[in-house]
């Protein structure tokens, strides 16, 4: 358990469990509670899926309105939303394996984050076509799950047999990197 406290003093308590199975499911629960009306422009799970491996491999997604869609994640970088209205995404791991991420509780989409120099695709809630900053009421618990799970028949890899112990040896530090940022407010 642990709460957010806002820039006016708001606070919104929560509470996160993350719980394993032995049929190869994980998963992470939240719930929200606003003591007071708590502003935010968004509440929730960020799920960032690698790149590597994955770029314009095969997806299924299964949509909030239970259909489902049998597509690719891109591969060249995608300056919109890929997939929205997510419920599911299910993909190969390997041959015989595939994970699937389950998601309730929220409207989630995916971006490409390439778009800002990350290596990753990331699923997460509140459309961005829906308005922000917004309000979750007082007293009202926001719930959020997802379910991560691993199935299938793979081989395991063989594990790779070291002849010598990794040594890891810190040099010299580096330069100091400066500080870089841009803040525009909305008022701007």
């Amino acid at each position: 358990s642990a709460s957010c406290l806002a820039p006016d003093g708001t606070r919104l308590g929560f509470r996160a469990t993350i719980k394993g199975s032995a049929d190869g499911r994980l998963v992470f629960e939240v719930s929200a509670l606003p003591e007071s009306d708590f502003e935010t422009n968004r509440c929730g799970f960020c799920i960032l899926h690698p790149i590597a491996d994955l770029a314009g491999s095969p997806v299924k997604v299964e949509h909030t309105d239970g259909s489902v869609e049998a597509t690719k994640l891109p591969e060249l970088i995608d300056p919109w939303q890929p997939f929205k209205d997510i419920r599911a995404i299910t993909h190969q791991v390997r041959p015989g394996v595939t994970a699937e991420c389950r998601m309730e509780g929220d409207t989630f989409e995916m971006e490409d984050q390439r778009n800002w120099s990350d290596a990753s695709y990331k699923t997460y809630v509140r459309p961005l076509a829906l308005p922000w900053p917004y309000v979750l009421p007082a007293g009202q618990t926001l719930r959020q799950t997802i379910s991560l799970r691993i199935a299938g028949e793979g081989k395991a890899p063989a594990a790779a047999v070291a002849s010598e112990p990794v040594r890891v040896e810190l040099g010299e530090a580096g330069p100091t990197l400066p500080d870089v940022g841009v803040v525009i407010y909305p008022e701007d």
